[in-house]
C-alpha cells in the first residue's frame, strides 16, 4: 500500500490471521456505508473493514460503559447523597447563623434592659436611703411630740410645767409652745 509521495509502509495488519465473512446487509445500510467511504476517500474493502470494526469497537465500548455505568451509578448515587447532605448542612448553617443573628441582636436588647434595670435599682436604693433617713427624723420628731403631748396633759390637770424648746428651736431660740395653765 502506498501513498503517492511517500515511501512504502509496513502493512499494521501483517502477521494477522485474517477471517473471510459474507453478511447479508439491507440494500440501503450498504449504500450509507458506501457513502462514508466515499467522504473518507477509502478503498471499498478498507471501508468495509472500517465500518465493521468500528461498529464492533463501538459495541464493545457501549457494554463496558454499561459495566462501568453500574458501578458509576453507584458513585453517582453516593455523589448525589453526599450532594444532598452537603445541601441539608448548608440550610442548617444557613439558619443557625440567622439564629445566631437573632440571638445577638436580643442580647443586646437585654444587655439594654439589665443596664436600665441597674440604673433604676440605683435610683431606688438612693431613695430608700433618703426614706430611711427622714423615717429616723420622724421617729425623732414624733417621740419628742409625745413628750410635749404628755407636758401638755400635766398642765391641763393643773400642775404647772415647763415645756422644754424642741431641739430645731434651740438653735433659733425661739418657742413655738409655750406653758399655759387652764
Amino acid at each position: 500500500m502506498t501513498i503517492e509521495g511517500e515511501g512504502e509502509r509496513p502493512d499494521p495488519l501483517a502477521g494477522v490471521s485474517r477471517a473471510t465473512i459474507e453478511v447479508s446487509v439491507l440494500e440501503e445500510d450498504l449504500d450509507r456505508a458506501k457513502r462514508l467511504i466515499d467522504e473518507n476517500k477509502w478503498s471499498e474493502d478498507e471501508g468495509l473493514l472500517n465500518v465493521f470494526v468500528t461498529g464492533l469497537y463501538y459495541l464493545l465500548g457501549e457494554r463496558r460503559l454499561q459495566a462501568a455505568g453500574s458501578e458509576h451509578d453507584s458513585r453517582a448515587q453516593e455523589t448525589e447523597s453526599l450532594l444532598k447532605d452537603l445541601m441539608l448542612y448548608q440550610s442548617m448553617y444557613a439558619v443557625m447563623k440567622y439564629r445566631a443573628f437573632t440571638l445577638s441582636e436580643e442580647k443586646y436588647v437585654l444587655e439594654g434592659n439589665v443596664s436600665g434595670l441597674e440604673a433604676s435599682d440605683r435610683f431606688s436604693m438612693a431613695t430608700i436611703r433618703r426614706f430611711r433617713k427622714d423615717e429616723e427624723m420622724l421617729k425623732s420628731r414624733i417621740g419628742e411630740l409625745e413628750e410635749e403631748i404628755a407636758m401638755l396633759r400635766q398642765g391641763l390637770r393643773g400642775e404647772e410645767t415647763v415645756i422644754p424648746l424642741r431641739r430645731d428651736d434651740q438653735k433659733t431660740s425661739r418657742r413655738s409652745w409655750w406653758p399655759w395653765k387652764r
